[in-house]
């Protein structure tokens, strides 16, 4: 335990027992007490080398009033207490500030008297609520009072003052911490306040003090209901459903049901489906509700908890069946694109057929113009096959680019239609059935290029390679026409020669034949 917090609660007992009790003022942070009583009781009380300790030195300040004189401060009424005279009446003032002479951090509320608490826990108050602000929310929350036992939940502890540090502020368990973050986000977005308010998981205790948990309830009650409303206002809670309701905040109305309403915050704001369900809630509260009173809502708490979970029973066994119904949808969305997308690279695959065989016709141009070694036929030739695989491989590569794009755009805009399938569902389903048809688009266009690319290089070589060597091919047809004449003349000169010779061969005969007769 604190030892200056020890001595000054004994303090205070002691000049309770001596002095009358004028005032107290007890805030979050600080406290003053205002004691009366005569000199001769006073200079003997101080005597005591405890309390003259206690006037020296410590977080708390003494203000001493001798007959409404000039006030006296700490040690100085012991340098001037031979003076007093034994019937003359002083006003001590006993103050300190409870979070620096404590050691009181931000998950940590003091206070001595249960009434003086009462009157600033309110879920309304401006300094109870900028103390709660600063709560660290990952952590329980202390409250010390003058209770018997301890009593607490999982975010606060209503801890016996008695007891001031033998309890460590721990950390919140992960679910918790989990559940007010979750609960953080949801409020923001789906609820209007003026201004911060406080979780309702810090007012749901029950203790054995009356006074504490009518204020616990009512608490729990409003803050819940800030929560659950659309929008809260110059104190109306706002809520829309089948109706607009409006209902207005009664500061003395002690709810009997404060538990069921937080009941059905907490449903409603779950983990999953928040939205879904406060829409729920709103819808039902509406119904119920034919006088707009807090009175009303209050009585009705029991049968609106029971037609909200029914209902969202009912809700879910429908989202259910419309989540397969999507899921089935979905996947025949995905199979149509994904036909669309194979005919796209099948289109790709003809191409590339095409180009081949033009690569061939090319080859046998080629061929052909070189034998008859017509140059600039062959330029002429090679150079319109390359533009036609340039302007081919542009405008194939355009319009399958542009169709995978629609097939992608096309599919996430209709698939957001399917509000009941999770995204990562429908990233399963994109993933299975569409994205290997975009990857075959993707492959096919990169086979065509490095085909494409390819054949104009093999085309450029063949040019380069043809001018280079065309000198070559120019001689040897020179060469081969000019053997070819002299070929001729010497086959007509020995045809020449074997006629003579045969008509020799005759005439020798002939006159040989003549002599015989």
């Amino acid at each position: 335990m604190n030892n200056l917090f020890q001595r000054f609660a004994s303090l205070l007992v002691d000049l309770r027992g001596v002095f009358t009790q004028t005032s107290w003022e007890e805030h979050f942070d600080t406290l003053f007490v205002t004691y009366e009583g005569k000199g001769i009781d006073f200079k003997p009380f101080f005597e005591t080398n405890e309390n003259q300790l206690m006037l020296k030195g410590t977080d708390i300040s003494f203000k001493f009033v001798i007959d409404g004189s000039s006030p006296f401060y700490d040690g100085d009424f012991i340098k001037t207490s031979r003076y007093i005279q034994n019937e003359q009446t002083i006003l001590l003032t006993v103050s300190v500030n409870k979070k620096i002479g404590f050691s009181l951090n931000d998950n940590q509320i003091l206070f001595f008297e249960m009434e003086s608490f009462l009157s600033f826990f309110k879920w309304q108050n401006e300094k109870f609520l900028s103390i709660l602000q600063s709560v660290n929310y990952e952590k329980f929350i202390h409250i010390y009072l003058p209770v018997d036992k301890m009593f607490k939940n999982h975010f606060v502890k209503i801890i016996p003052i008695n007891d001031l540090g033998k309890y460590h502020v721990e950390p919140l368990g992960e679910k918790q911490i989990q559940e007010i973050r979750i609960i953080r986000e949801s409020r923001e977005e789906l609820t209007r306040v003026e201004h911060w308010f406080p979780f309702p998981h810090a007012f749901s205790l029950d203790t054995n003090h009356e006074n504490l948990n009518r204020q616990l309830q009512q608490n729990l009650f409003f803050v819940s209901l800030i929560h659950i409303a659309n929008k809260f206002k110059d104190n109306i809670f706002t809520i829309r459903g089948q109706k607009n309701l409006e209902l207005a905040h009664d500061e003395t109305f002690i709810p009997k049901n404060a538990s069921i309403l937080y009941s059905i915050f907490k449903f409603s704001f779950g983990a999953e489906q928040t939205q879904d369900k406060l829409e729920i809630t709103r819808n039902i509260i509406t119904i119920y509700l034919h006088q707009e009173t807090i009175k009303q809502l209050d009585e009705q708490l029991d049968k609106m908890k029971q037609t909200i979970e029914r209902h969202f029973s009912m809700y879910v066994q429908d989202k259910i069946k419309k989540f397969f119904d999507d899921t089935k949808d979905a996947i025949d969305l995905a199979h149509k694109y994904a036909l669309e997308a194979r005919e796209a690279a099948d289109k790709i695959a003809t191409n590339i057929s095409t180009s081949i065989l033009a690569l061939i016709t090319a080859v046998f141009s080629g061929i052909v113009v070189m034998a008859r070694g017509n140059f600039l036929f062959l330029v002429v030739a090679l150079g319109l096959h390359i533009l036609y695989f340039l302007l081919s491989y542009s405008f194939n590569r355009h319009f399958a680019l542009k169709k995978q794009t629609d097939i992608n755009y096309i599919y996430d805009l209709t698939n957001e239609n399917f509000t009941n399938i999770a995204l990562d569902e429908k990233e399963q389903i994109k993933e299975k059935y569409v994205t290997p048809a975009i990857n075959s688009i993707r492959s096919n266009l990169k086979k065509y290029f490095w085909l494409t690319f390819g054949m104009i290089v093999f085309m450029i070589v063949l040019i380069l390679g043809t001018y280079l060597t065309q000198d070559l091919f120019t001689n040897q047809n020179e060469q081969l026409d000019k053997n070819i004449p002299v070929e001729q003349n010497q086959t007509n000169k020995n045809k020449s020669l074997n006629g003579n010779n045969n008509e020799l061969q005759e005439n020798v005969s002939k006159g040989k034949s003549s002599n015989t007769n």
